[in-house]
């Protein structure tokens, strides 16, 4: 059948209404109609079932049964045709196209203003409303379907919602909000005071301090913190969300999700002991391990002695290797302890001037810088940023390799310069050294990780710590250099982490040199 034809189901037990009925839809210009009869309600059931109209014209009064009994079938049983309806009557009685409305008619029609304009503009009305209904029905059924399934996912991964409305107080919470805080599904939404109350005496300031803070400064947040259970057990929970503004700046809504962040919590703080007791028994190690070497060496230098006026070659030969062997193991221990060191929390009261660890490193190497003629020079290093004191060991490990590994009768040149930069401070440390190719610019900073063809003295360990300093201090290093050319060692340090000196009043910077 032509989409321009309308199905249309008149029924009605008044032959001369159908009749009429039908020929006021004949009569119709501008739409063409197929009209079926039904005299019973029965009939009229079972046609629209078999020929599903496109709307059905229902009479108020049936011989068999009432007119809204018949529209309680369409509109209300689940096995039902859906169609929209239009309920005539010849009453001039008002209340009943309410009552017809109420039901689910879509329009409502009095015979007696039946004509051929009028019930055009009723059917089309009634399908377009009808459409709007279904589409309506339909857009609800989906949302609720996916609220359903959301409310779902959220509590099967153990995701808790909330929405507090600053403007009214009123607060919604879904997904698993109350499991989180140990109370069941039906428990009635919390105040911010008895929200509060749920969380952990010791953690209850600060986290009130966070979210007034949030409310403050506006925008995404994020904290974590304990909560205290009914029967009195600990959860930690994780609270991320966003703080909704007005169209003037006024917070007018806090929304967000909880997290149980327990089992991350108990793994950070298992990690951290194992790294302490592990830091701790390398530390131990050696130190015990020094005592055996100091023994060896004692009994090298009597052995020494007592064969000093040997000739043979090979037994001399054997002494000096058992003290090289002696003394490089206890330069392996010495870098192990610093390595192991290197990994504990740093004492933030131990700051110093960028300037004074530099000079520091320097006369740790004041006679490697002798013996090699090595010229080291800085510039712009400021007076008013105070690192820890341990990138002692950054600098002293940094130049200390530009000079054993310069170039063969070059003396060697290092140049360090500081600049802040994004919120940073970037240290350059430049050697017109041997250089070595970017392939490698990862591998050096491995434990015990060499290049080769590099035979000078050294554990391996040097790169290593200084790595773990910077990045334990929130920035990072890395290289940049070229064989036969020289190397430039770079390090960052969020400013943050580098202090202001109480006693500093300008930013003066300082430049300097050291000549061997």
């Amino acid at each position: 059948m032509p989409k321009s034809i309308l199905n249309i189901l008149v029924i009605d037990d008044c032959a001369e209404d159908r009749e009429f009925i039908h020929a006021a839809l004949l009569a119709v210009r501008n739409q063409s109609y197929w009209i079926q009869e039904a005299s019973t309600a029965a009939d009229g059931v079972r046609l629209a079932a078999e020929r599903q109209p496109d709307c059905v014209l229902l009479d108020y009064h049936l011989p068999d049964a009432a007119g809204l009994m018949v529209l309680r079938q369409y509109t209300q049983q689940t096995s039902a045709v859906k169609v929209p309806i239009v309920m005539m009557t010849g009453s001039p009685d008002t209340s009943i196209s309410t009552t017809a409305l109420v039901h689910g008619a879509q329009d409502f029609l009095s015979k007696q203003d039946i004509t051929s304009g009028i019930l055009e503009r009723v059917i089309q009305h009634a399908i377009i409303r009808f459409r709007l209904e279904e589409e309506r029905r339909e857009a609800m059924q989906t949302l609720a379907d996916r609220e359903a399934l959301l409310r779902m996912a959220q509590e099967m991964a153990g995701i808790g919602t909330f929405d507090w409305q600053l403007d009214n107080g009123v607060t919604r919470f879904g997904g698993a909000y109350f499991a989180l805080y140990g109370f069941p599904p039906d428990t009635p939404a919390f105040s911010f005071p008895e929200w509060l109350d749920r969380i952990h005496p010791e953690d209850r300031g600060r986290v009130q301090e966070q979210t007034e803070r949030a409310l403050e400064v506006g925008g995404d947040f994020s904290y974590d913190y304990r909560v205290v259970w009914p029967d009195g057990t600990v959860r930690w929970l994780l609270a991320r969300g966003a703080v909704v503004r007005d169209e003037r700046g006024t917070p007018i809504r806090l929304t967000g999700v909880n997290v149980d962040i327990t089992a991350v919590k108990s793994a950070e703080a298992a990690l951290v002991a194992a790294n302490v007791e592990l830091q701790q028994f390398a530390y131990t190690a050696g130190h015990d391990l020094q005592a055996p070497l100091r023994t060896i060496s004692v009994f090298t230098d009597l052995l020494e002695q007592t064969l000093a006026s040997s000739t043979d070659k090979n037994v001399q030969e054997a002494v000096t290797q058992v003290r090289l062997g002696s003394r490089r193991m206890r330069l392996l221990i010495s870098d192990l302890l610093a390595y192991a060191q290197s990994g504990s929390p740093f004492a933030e009261a131990r700051q110093a001037p960028l300037s004074q660890l530099l000079e520091r490193a320097m006369e740790n190497l004041v006679s490697d810088i002798q013996a090699s003629h090595a010229k080291v020079t800085w510039s712009s290093l400021p007076d008013f940023a105070w690192f820890g004191e341990e990138f002692t060991q950054v600098f002293q490990n940094l130049i200390g390799n530009a000079i054993k590994y310069g170039r063969q009768g070059v003396p060697p040149e290092v140049h360090v310069t500081c600049k802040e930069v994004d919120s940073h401070w970037i240290v350059e440390i430049r050697d017109n050294g041997q250089g070595f190719d970017m392939t490698y610019r990862e591998l050096i900073f491995q434990p015990f990780r060499r290049l080769e063809g590099q035979e000078q003295s050294g554990t391996g360990l040097g790169l290593p710590i200084c790595r773990r300093i910077v990045e334990k201090s929130g920035g990072r290093i890395w290289s940049e250099s070229k064989p036969g050319a020289g190397s430039t060692f770079t390090f960052t340090v969020p400013s943050s982490a580098a202090k202001m000196s109480p006693e500093a009043s300008n930013g003066n910077n300082c430049a300097s040199s050291c000549v061997a």
